[in-house]
C-alpha cells in the first residue's frame, strides 16, 4: 500500500521517494506497478544506505532487484502482457458462460460468473492494477479491495460448488460446513467494509488454506462415490490448488522467484475457470442424458399404460361382443316367440271358426237321431256325431295349444281307445 524510500550517505540525507497503491496519482504506471526507485544519486566508491518503509494490509513478500531502468520497465511490460492474456481468457470464459446462463437459466451460472469476475478482480488488486485503473486515489478502496475480492470469490466459489455438486443432496455434515464457511466469509466482508480490513484479512488468510484442503477433500469424496461432475470439478480445483501452492512456496523461499512461480497463481486461476467452464458444458450433456433417460422411462411407462388400457379395452370389447350375441339370441327368441304367438292367435281363430259349424253338424245329427230313423240311417248319424265330436276335440286341442294351457293327465280306458281306433 505504501513504500517509502530513503537514500543516506554517511549519515547525510541524499534523496527520498514515496510510492505505493495509495499514492497512484504521484508516479507513472511503471513506477506504481513495481515501485521503481532511481539510483542516480548513489556515489561510486562510497557506502550508501537505503532505507525502505513498507506498509501493507495483506501479508506479502517483497523481492528486491537492482537493474537498469529499461530492464525493469521490460519486466513491467511482461507483467502487463501476461495479465492481458489472463484478462482475455477470463473475458472469453465470461462471454461464453453468460450466453449459457441466458440459455439454461440456472442459478449456478450466476455463481460461476460472479466467481470469475471476483477472481479476476482479486488478481488485479493483488497486482496493483485495480488501484491504478479502477479506484485511483481512493485510500478506502485500496485498503479493502483485495480482502473484499478474496472473500467474495470464496463465497461465490462455495455457492457454485454446492449447486454444481449438489452437496445438499449427496452430503450431510460436509454441506453444513460449506454453509458455515459462507457465513464466515460474509462476516469477514462486513468487517472489511466497516474499516477493519487488516483484522479481517488476518483471519481470512490462514482460513484460506483450510478451506482449500476441505474443498479438495469434498471433491475427492464425491469422486469416490461415483459423481461424474465431481471429477471435472476436482481437476479444475486441483489446478488452482497447485497454482496457490507454488505461489505460496515461492513466498516462503522454498521455490525460487522466477516467472513460473510468480505467475503460477494467475495460471492456476485461469486454468480453473476454463476447466470449470468445461465442467458446466459437460453438465449440460449430463442434463440432456438425464432428460433423454427420463423421456425413455416415461415412454416405457406410457407404453405399459397403453398396453394395459388396450388389454382392458379388448376385454371390454369381448364382453360387449358377448352381450351383443346374447342380445341377438334373445332378440331371435323374442321374434320366434312373437311368431309363435301370432301363429297361436291364427290357429285359435281358425279353430274357433271350424268349431262353430262342427257343433252345428253335431247338433243337427243329434236331432235327427232322436227321431225314429231306419237302422242304416241311425248308424250313419251316430258316425256323424262321433266324427263331429272328434273334430270338435281337435279344434279344442288347437285352442288349448294357442292359449298355452298346461296339460294334465287323465285316465283312459284302453278297450275304449282300441275300439275307437278300429272304428
Amino acid at each position: 500500500d505504501l513504500v517509502d524510500w530513503y537514500l543516506i550517505d554517511n549519515g547525510i540525507f541524499i534523496d527520498s521517494a514515496f510510492m505505493g497503491e495509495l499514492r497512484v496519482n504521484q508516479r507513472s504506471e511503471d513506477y506504481i506497478e513495481n515501485n521503481i526507485f532511481p539510483l542516480e544519486k548513489l556515489r561510486s566508491g562510497f557506502t550508501n544506505t537505503i532505507l525502505l518503509r513498507l506498509v501493507n494490509t495483506e501479508q506479502i513478500v517483497i523481492p528486491l532487484r537492482v537493474d537498469r531502468l529499461s530492464a525493469l520497465q521490460g519486466t513491467n511490460s511482461t507483467r502487463r502482457f501476461v495479465f492481458g492474456i489472463y484478462t482475455g481468457i477470463m473475458l472469453v470464459m465470461f462471454l461464453y458462460n453468460i450466453f449459457l446462463a441466458f440459455s439454461v437459466r440456472e442459478r449456478i451460472y450466476l455463481y460461476y460468473l460472479g466467481h470469475l469476475i471476483f477472481a479476476w478482480l482479486t488478481q488485479a488488486a493483488f497486482q496493483g492494477i485495480a488501484a491504478f485503473y479502477f479506484w485511483p486515489g481512493s485510500d478506502y478502496l485500496s485498503e479493502i479491495g483485495f480482502t473484499f475480492s478474496t472473500c467474495m470469490v470464496s463465497i461465490l466459489g462455495i455457492l457454485f460448488m454446492r449447486g454444481f455438486l449438489q452437496t445438499s443432496t449427496h452430503l450431510n455434515w460436509q454441506d453444513k460446513v460449506l454453509q458455515a464457511l459462507v457465513a464466515f466469509y460474509t462476516v469477514a466482508i462486513l468487517l472489511t467494509l466497516a474499516g477493519s480490513a487488516k483484522a479481517a484479512f488476518a483471519v481470512v488468510l490462514p482460513m484460506q488454506a483450510l478451506v482449500a484442503v476441505f474443498i479438495l477433500y469434498v471433491s475427492v469424496y464425491l469422486v469416490i462415490k461415483g459423481s461424474r461432475q465431481a471429477r471435472f470439478y476436482l481437476i479444475g480445483w486441483a489446478s488452482l490448488f497447485i497454482g496457490i501452492a507454488i505461489y505460496v512456496l515461492k513466498d516462503f523461499g522454498i521455490l525460487p522467484y522466477n516467472n513460473l512461480t510468480n505467475y503460477a497463481l494467475q495460471a492456476g486461476t485461469a486454468l480453473e475457470v476454463v476447466l470449470l467452464s468445461i465442467a458446466l458444458a459437460d453438465r449440460i450433456n449430463i442434463l440432456e442424458d438425464e432428460k433423454r433417460s427420463l423421456v425413455a422411462r416415461q415412454k416405457e411407462e406410457l407404453q405399459r399404460e397403453v398396453n394395459l388400457r388396450t388389454a382392458e379395452l379388448r376385454n371390454t370389447n369381448q364382453s360387449l361382443e358377448k352381450a351383443y350375441n346374447d342380445l341377438k339370441s334373445t332378440q331371435s327368441q323374442l321374434i320366434n316367440a312373437e311368431k309363435m304367438a301370432s301363429l297361436g292367435q291364427l290357429t285359435a281363430g281358425i279353430a274357433h271358426e271350424i268349431n262353430n259349424p262342427i257343433n252345428g253338424i253335431i247338433n243337427y245329427a243329434q236331432i235327427l237321431i232322436d227321431s225314429p230313423q231306419p237302422e242304416p240311417h241311425a248308424h250313419f248319424l251316430r258316425c256323424i256325431i262321433k266324427e263331429g265330436q272328434r273334430s270338435a276335440g281337435l279344434t279344442k286341442n288347437l285352442l288349448d295349444f294357442s292359449r298355452k294351457r298346461q296339460e294334465s293327465p287323465e285316465p283312459v280306458s284302453v278297450p275304449t281307445l282300441f275300439k275307437s281306433c278300429l272304428e
